[in-house]
């Protein structure tokens, strides 16, 4: 069972993105000094996660294990997503693994 924005489309993410630089999300300051984030970094964090849950799965085989900062993901998941609009963000993120397994 997929929890989170995961669930959601990549549509809802490619939206989400907006004018944002890859790797990067916007963020506004109200007078008080809260800080709002834009919704991207919602996914950025879900695909993290997903990352390091796959990470955590291989704790012995660290050859095995997904090495990625957050800018090269945003970007292949922009791509992927662009590509594949009515599949689910968790879709990427299986598609992702696959591909970065296929690379070893």
């Amino acid at each position: 069972m997929v929890l989170g924005v995961g669930q959601r489309s990549c549509g809802q993410f490619m939206a989400a993105v907006g004018q944002a630089p890859v790797g990067q999300v916007k963020q506004h300051t109200a007078t008080d000094g809260t800080k709002y984030y834009a919704e991207l970094i919602r996914y950025n964090e879900w695909m993290m996660g997903f990352v390091t849950g796959f990470n955590s799965s291989r704790e012995d085989d660290s050859d095995y294990q997904i090495r990625v900062d957050m800018a090269a993901l945003n970007l292949w998941l922009r791509k992927w997503c662009n590509d594949n609009p009515t599949k689910a963000v968790s879709q990427a993120a299986v598609a992702f693994r696959d591909q970065m397994a296929r690379q070893r």
